[in-house]
């Protein structure tokens, strides 16, 4: 339905609590690099 590859599988991670100690921040990518819109592959607007 999506165009999702048959090797990709959708799984949700939902973290709770709070860390023991602060992590240093990483870079990151932004949200263009890693979002699709509607469809694996298609760049987001």
């Amino acid at each position: 339905m999506l165009g999702i590859p048959k090797d990709y599988s959708l799984e949700a991670i939902i973290p709770v609590g709070r860390p023991a100690e602060k992590k240093r921040k990483e870079p990151r990518l932004s949200l263009r690099e890693v979002l699709f819109y509607n469809q694996w592959n298609n760049k987001a607007p």
